[in-house]
């Protein structure tokens, strides 16, 4: 949005009236489109659902969200709204998506939510990139592995195993290539996103078109790194 000021000099009372309306409506149209850009910035990135960016969004002010106050902003006080514990699964959909990026999300008992560092979230809201390591093995075991049980994958194995898929299809250092095929040849338990984003935050590739469908279809297009 241009901005382009006006002369106050010699304004009617009407028309210097007009002209602040002019700005406030200019002022919130500008907030307003910040708002959905960082909120597009945060699914992008973390690969979240539309309702999970939603809340994500409204928690980077780094301020305790209740339930309640969550359950209104996303569903805006709808009678056909799911059950409030319905915030209870996106809450730990979201805290295993930001695993590895540093940014947590803590329960404050008997007041609900808050993100530990918010500044980080808003860093990914305004565009730009954070070091994120999808490696990071997740200290709660899921289900079906007993607890106490290591993961058997060593650190840096899916990468160096990226690495090389992507080095055999590259012509040039260039390779095309979608992101389910990714995830097939290295580990189908992760998502091809997940492990692309791994490759570009450690400096291993650069990007040179990202799928006009969303990051997990279509065609990425990366350029190698040699290191």
């Amino acid at each position: 949005m241009t901005f382009e000021p006006r002369d106050v000099t010699g304004m009617s009372y009407e028309e210097l009236q007009d002209y602040v309306f002019e700005l406030e409506a200019m002022v919130l149209a500008t907030e307003e489109q910040r708002a959905l850009e960082g909120e597009f910035n945060l699914r992008r990135y973390f690969n979240l659902t539309e309702t999970e960016g939603r809340i994500l969004a409204v928690m980077s002010d780094g301020r305790v969200r209740d339930k309640n106050r969550l359950m209104t902003l996303v569903y805006g006080g709808s009678y056909d709204a799911p059950s409030i514990k319905i915030m209870d699964v996106y809450i730990s959909r979201l805290r295993k998506k930001l695993r590895g990026s540093g940014i947590t999300i803590s329960t404050v008992w008997g007041s609900g939510y808050v993100v530990d560092n918010p500044e980080k979230l808003r860093d990914v809201m305004a565009g730009k990139q954070i070091e994120v390591n999808f490696d990071e093995e997740d200290p709660r075991p899921p289900v079906g592995r007993p607890a106490g049980a290591r993961n058997s994958t060593k650190k840096g194995e899916a990468r160096d195993k990226a690495l090389k898929w992507l080095r055999e299809r590259a012509v040039d250092g260039v390779v095309e290539f979608r992101a389910k095929d990714l995830s097939a040849a290295v580990n189908p338990k992760r998502s091809g996103y997940s492990i692309i984003e791994t490759l570009i935050f450690g400096g291993h590739v650069k990007v040179l078109s990202r799928p006009p469908t969303g990051p997990t279809g279509g065609t990425w297009k990366v350029q190698l790194v040699e290191r």
